[in-house]
């Protein structure tokens, strides 16, 4: 396992340092002189080395969390007590805490994990909720077994399979269900490599984003908006881009962070092609007024209840913030990968950065403290610098804003968390389904149905 964590490594870094010289080039072309080039590449060993040191930090650190919880993986996946880890491969996921990324893991008795170096709290929530809603209505769901710590997970291996046609249908009546209850737990980010279409079951397999907010609402103490079933991203939007990368959309693939092209599983296969959401919408429709009508018959109280309960059951839950997308900081990360220099150097080339690729530090809006905002960017430069994408988490009973090493970065003046997901669960009502249906069947109706069955692109050329 340590040889393929620190094959990975290099890997990732050769791609880093190939993106960075493109990116030095597109930005700053006096730079990409022979001296310029050799500066960048000075660095390159000893970073190189860097990654490599993370990455035996890493092996060693699973070992252990493999080593203390033997019971609680054994009980739930079988694995015999002198079951080992024998091969670990890089899922391609971002980097966090270190370099540390998912990884699909092999062990000597033929069974094989994901592990992610973070908690999974969300998840066992997500699904909790989900079958308390469907409990006495006959709809199943195959959802993956999840152990979860403070700091790591394990959850089964999903894998895409084909279906029939009656298989479809069922998928997006299944899909209909899960909307509903994203919508209620306040779910985000839920793009088409977090939905894994495995035969006639939909099989989310990241909840990072659950209970989630505006952060320039959250960090100026301004009401939230009447909540909006698109605010799930799941449903595809109309957005300048051509690319959509919803859950429900259209997407054929996506590069991951090691640079691979990764084809697209979310959307069911049935007799040799993709069958998308906008083609079964009316089953998608019906499942999600079916789970609206379950919830209706519950009773708010008793509802608002079981999702309090259920909160207060995993009190080390943490719910991410999403302060900008994973694509504005990848150029950062690229620089930082090989020149460190150039985000430290007082912060004049930082700043110059943020201005060329379009990120800017005051987007948080006027209201925002500016001490917030620069402990805010030193927390993303320094994760950058450390190869990570940076990451700002809330807790379920909290108020406050943490980086991935726990500090607090700020305070907040308004509900989020379990109190923002009562509050969803209090406004559900026979007028807001309606609104939500509406936003459901409008989002399908502008994906593009070119085709009745459209078939998965194949890899793109370049990137």
């Amino acid at each position: 396992m340590t040889d393929a964590l620190v094959e990975s490594a290099r890997q990732r870094f050769e791609h880093a340092h190939e993106s960075a010289l493109e990116t030095l080039r597109a930005l700053e072309p006096l730079s990409c002189t022979f001296r310029g080039i050799s500066k960048l590449e000075k660095g390159l060993k000893r970073r190189e080395q860097q990654r490599c040191d993370a990455a035996l930090a890493y092996a060693r650190e699973i070992e252990g969390q493999h080593v203390a919880n033997q019971a609680a993986l054994a009980a739930s996946y079988g694995l015999a007590p002198g079951a080992r880890i024998v091969d670990a491969s890089d899922l391609g996921g971002d980097p966090h805490r270190g370099g540390r990324t998912p990884l699909l893991l092999s062990y000597s008795c033929g069974r094989r994990l994901v592990y992610k170096p973070r908690a999974s709290y969300n998840e066992l929530v997500f699904a909790d909720v989900l079958r308390w809603f469907a409990s006495g209505t006959g709809v199943e769901f195959a959802l993956p077994q999840v152990v979860s710590t403070d700091s790591s997970s394990w959850s089964d291996v999903v894998q895409p399979e084909t279906c029939s046609a009656e298989g479809v249908n069922r998928f997006y009546y299944r899909v209909g269900w899960m909307l509903f209850v994203w919508g209620v737990l306040g779910a985000s980010d839920l793009n088409h490599e977090n939905l894994v279409a495995s035969g006639e079951w939909p099989v989310p397999i990241d909840m990072e984003f659950l209970a989630t907010f505006s952060v320039n609402a959250a960090l100026s103490g301004r009401p939230q908006d009447e909540y909006d079933i698109l605010s799930t991203l799941a449903l595809p939007l109309a957005r300048s881009s051509k690319v959509d990368m919803s859950a429900l959309g259209t997407a054929s693939g996506s590069w991951d962070s090691t640079g691979r092209w990764r084809k697209s599983v979310h959307a069911p296969i049935a007799k040799g092609t993709s069958v998308f959401a906008f083609n079964k919408r009316s089953e998608l429709v019906e499942g999600f007024r079916d789970a609206y009508h379950q919830s209706l018959s519950r009773g708010i109280d008793t509802t608002s209840t079981y999702l309090h309960d259920k909160f207060k059951q995993y009190p080390r839950a943490r719910t991410r913030v999403a302060v900008r997308s994973t694509s504005e900081y990848r150029p950062f990360l690229n620089y930082a990968s090989s020149e460190p220099v150039l985000l430290t150097k007082k912060g004049q080339r930082s700043r110059k950065l943020y201005k060329r690729t379009g990120v800017t530090v005051g987007r948080f809006g006027e209201d925002v403290s500016l001490r917030t905002v620069a402990s805010m960017a030193k927390a993303e430069a320094d994760a950058l610098l450390a190869g990570d994408v940076p990451v700002f988490q809330v807790g379920p009973l909290g108020r406050t804003l943490l980086d991935s090493h726990g500090r607090i970065h700020a305070s907040f003046a308004m509900d989020f968390g379990v109190n923002l997901i009562l509050k969803r669960a209090s406004q559900l009502c026979d007028r807001d389904k309606e609104r939500q249906l509406c936003s459901i069947n409008a989002a399908l109706e502008q994906s593009e149905p070119l085709k009745t069955l459209l078939r998965l692109d194949d890899e793109p050329a370049s990137r």
